[in-house]
């Protein structure tokens, strides 16, 4: 063993630079570092002594060629089992091998699966979940490109940020009823899904847990879901309907841009606000109804929606930001409530059928914000007119 093989510093290994084959991480070393054997494409098993007390979850990711992993006899925290490792417990499966391939039975006793435990495995088709699973970690299945079928186990309770993602081949799952927590882009990149069942027992989800799940043409949210997070259905271009529970009082920001094949959806009474680009690039969205208790409408948030025909601004609105309805092709009309203090730039620019606008005396009106429309082309021209009679 050349020392130089190990970038070792507090007794936590920090990169492996060595040849590959047979790695054997010398005595002393307590922690498996971040990344400490990434992207390593020689590396076909790694020993662990009996030092190693911790492994980050990030430490084998991906590493593609790993096959088998050993640990010293009698370790106290790890053990090896068909080479996969598991704590010395047997009840956390830390990590199987990155060359693993069909089907993979995880053994009873295990109740958790650990952060980017399977993570990279892309030959994987299915993996049985056994019952007593309660945890399901951050990145466990990451990248799980082979995965077509999972069924998760009746006694989970919480899906890790990023556990399922770019699982490009899984077509459908069924969350438990039981799991409250579901990890942010728990789902992300999923392209491939069609189909997913959420219980009422979820209170919440994740960041763009779903983003990017292009195949996905529905679904149904719980009812006791109180906030829309950011990204949550970025770019799911084939959903079609949502019905948004009426305890929802925040939506986040890019919460369903790119969404082109949305036609309807509700706004619940208590959203306060319609963040930046929550709507844009939605192409099929006709009509939206915003209840009384929105106050602000921000930057783009309704931005390249071309086919949105009808969208009433109601009392109490006092902002409407930056390029909000810009590029909305298809909005003939508009009433700006008495309420509305500013208009932001862009506001309306490139909206080319909107001939009628009620505008409140008091409003101040951003740059250009009715820019490229018959009204503002009328306004100015009726600007150009007083100026030349004073």
């Amino acid at each position: 063993m050349k020392k130089s093989e190990f970038e070792i510093e507090n007794g936590e290994l920090d990169k492996y630079r060595g040849e590959g084959g047979d790695v054997v991480i010398p005595d002393g070393v307590t922690r498996i570092g971040d990344f400490a054997f990434s992207w390593c494409e020689t590396v076909t098993s790694v020993t662990i002594p009996a030092s190693v007390t911790e492994i980050s979850y990030l430490a084998m990711n991906p590493c593609p060629n790993l096959a088998d992993f050993r640990v010293a006899p009698e370790h106290p925290a790890f053990r090896t089992a068909d080479g996969v490792l598991y704590s010395a417990d047997g009840t956390r499966l830390v990590c199987c091998p990155r060359t693993r391939t069909g089907r993979f039975v995880i053994p009873e006793g295990v109740t958790e699966i650990a952060g980017g435990a399977f993570a990279s495995c892309g030959a994987l088709s299915d993996v049985v979940i056994p019952d007593g699973v309660t945890d399901i970690g951050e990145e466990a299945f990451s990248g799980c490109r082979g995965l077509t079928c999972i069924t998760l186990p009746a006694d989970l309770r919480s899906i890790g940020d990023s556990a399922f993602s770019w699982c490009e081949g899984l077509t459908s799952v069924t969350i438990p009823e039981g799991v409250q927590y579901i990890g942010g882009y728990a789902f992300n990149e999923c392209k491939a899904l069609t189909a997913i069942s959420l219980p009422e027992s979820v209170t919440s989800i994740g960041t763009s847990a779903f983003g990017g799940c292009i195949s996905l043409p529905d679904i149904t949210l719980p009812s006791g879901l109180t906030c829309i997070e950011s990204d949550l259905f970025w770019r799911c271009s084939a959903l079609t309907e949502i019905r948004l529970p009426d305890g929802v009082t925040d939506i986040g920001r890019n919460a369903f841009v790119g969404c082109v094949r949305l036609t309807r959806i509700n706004i619940p009474e208590n959203v306060s606000v319609i963040r930046e680009e929550t709507f844009e690039d939605c192409e099929s969205l006709k009509e939206i109804v915003l209840p009384d208790s929105v106050c602000c409408i921000w930057r783009e948030a309704f931005k390249g929606c071309t086919a949105l025909e009808r969208i009433n601004i109601p009392d109490g609105i006092e902002t409407i930001g930056q390029s909000a309805f810009a590029g909305c092709t298809a909005l003939k009309s508009i009433v700006i409530p008495d309420s509305t203090e500013a208009i932001g730039d862009s506001a309306f620019s490139g909206c080319t059928a909107l001939a009628d606008v009620q505008l409140p005396e008091q409003v101040t009106v951003g740059r250009c914000a009715f820019r490229n429309t018959p009204f503002g082309t009328a306004r100015k021209k009726a600007k150009r007119r007083k100026s030349a009679k004073l």
